[in-house]
């Protein structure tokens, strides 16, 4: 399941991939807290932003959003995140959806 993104044209972004397309998400938490490392908010290991590349390594910071909602990219709801914390979390979500038949 992917999950929907807020994408933006940004190629001069200290952030851009080649595309020069970044996540709304990754240009706001960056515009908060600048370059790294920071601690991620769930764990507080030391983790650094993946430039020009897309993905969620172990190791990079990634744009968590606290409630869970892909779409709310305002300033206080995103915060650094291992990718670890990432994708534990956004399981969990996923693992507490109801479907309707």
């Amino acid at each position: 399941m992917r999950t929907a993104r807020r994408m933006r044209y940004a190629p001069a972004h200290p952030l851009a991939p080649p595309s020069g397309y970044l996540s709304e998400a990754r240009i706001v938490l960056y515009e908060r807290i600048g370059p790294g490392p920071h601690p991620c908010h769930w764990c507080s290991r030391v983790v650094d932003w993946l430039v020009g590349q897309r993905g969620n390594p172990r190791d990079a910071l990634v744009a968590d959003h606290e409630n869970s909602d892909p779409l709310d990219d305002s300033p206080d709801n995103l915060v650094p995140a291992c990718g670890t914390c990432n994708a534990e979390r956004t399981q969990a979500v996923r693992d507490d959806e109801t479907y309707a038949s």
